[in-house]
């Protein structure tokens, strides 16, 4: 995946950000909600509007769509590193072939990566550049990529490369993911509710199905009702299956209590939720449950905060 430069001209109009939710600075906040404008410079470098060397600029794009924000960089990049240019042509990669394209950083901080990959410091990634001029020897940037390669060495494809001036920024918008995940989780919640789990019960199960769910359902007893449509209770269905597809899915005990984010389930995308009950809601994201001291921060994403 690449990005390269269009004529088109930097949206010279902000967003009216919200206040931050409590416990979140606001410039977290104004990430969230894709307050800073990006533009790139002449040699693919992409700018914060309003830094110099954004004059004239052109906006980013991926794909033919408008690349408006360091929150849109970090949430479509595996892998962000601030890093320093060592090499051309050369892969550190028994797997990728040298290529007159390719360039060796040394990654001077890790901004965000996969936690199995360790101690990223020091350590030499194989890049191809999103652009064939890519970087001079010895140049800086905050790199935005996808790894591509794991094992006797580290490669990964450019998305896009920042000045080094913006490391901090990017730093900021990477702590700030979850909060857009969890954003992202309320605007598609058929109902938010904040509730105790009454009962537990496991749901009959399709014998030798394919990545079974193995759902159970837990009835809730609703104590407040944040967001959406739902009763004084709420049948939620998750997956108690330890299938890597279903790992992650929040389960529910009895006489738990929190904030609970409920989604239809989307039967015709997804062919193993046609065994979830009609009337029946479901929670298959970990972002689906908070803890009911995250009250205040869920209100103000959804704006229902008083």
């Amino acid at each position: 995946m690449s990005v390269d430069t269009r004529t088109d001209r930097c949206n010279g109009q902000e967003t009216t950000g919200q206040g931050a939710p409590v416990g979140v600075s606001p410039s977290l906040f104004r990430a969230l909600q894709g307050r800073d404008r990006l533009c790139t410079d002449a040699a693919g470098v992409v700018m914060r509007r309003g830094s110099p060397s954004s004059e004239p600029s052109h906006q980013a794009t991926e794909g033919g769509v408008r690349v408006s924000s360091v929150l849109e960089l970090a949430k479509g990049s595996g892998l962000i590193f601030t890093g320093t240019v060592v090499e051309h042509g050369r892969s550190t990669v028994p797997l990728l072939a040298s290529s007159p394209d390719l360039m060796v950083v040394r990654i001077d901080r890790a901004l965000r990566a996969d936690p199995v990959l360790g101690d990223m410091r020091g350590r030499l990634v194989t890049v191809v550049p999103s652009t064939p001029a890519g970087l001079s020897i010895g140049a800086q940037a905050v790199f935005f990529t996808n790894s591509l390669i794991h094992g006797q060495g580290i490669a990964a494809r450019e998305v896009a490369h920042l000045d080094p001036s913006e490391e901090a920024a990017t730093a900021e918008t990477v702590a700030a993911l979850p909060w857009e995940h969890l954003r992202e989780r309320l605007a598609d919640a058929a109902a938010v509710v904040e509730a105790q789990v009454a009962a537990v019960t496991e749901l009959e199960r399709t014998p030798f199905a394919r990545n079974a769910a193995e759902w159970a359902a837990a009835e809730l007893n609703v104590t407040k009702v944040i967001a959406g449509n739902a009763g004084k209770t709420v049948t939620v269905c998750f997956p108690t299956s330890k299938h890597p597809m279903w790992a992650s899915a929040p389960r529910f005990r009895a006489r738990q209590r929190g904030i609970f984010i409920l989604h239809e389930p989307a039967r015709e995308q997804n062919s193993l939720l046609t065994d979830v009950p009609e009337g029946s809601l479901v929670a298959l994201d970990p972002a689906d449950f908070q803890p009911v001291q995250q009250l205040r921060q869920v209100e103000s994403l959804l704006g229902t905060g008083k």
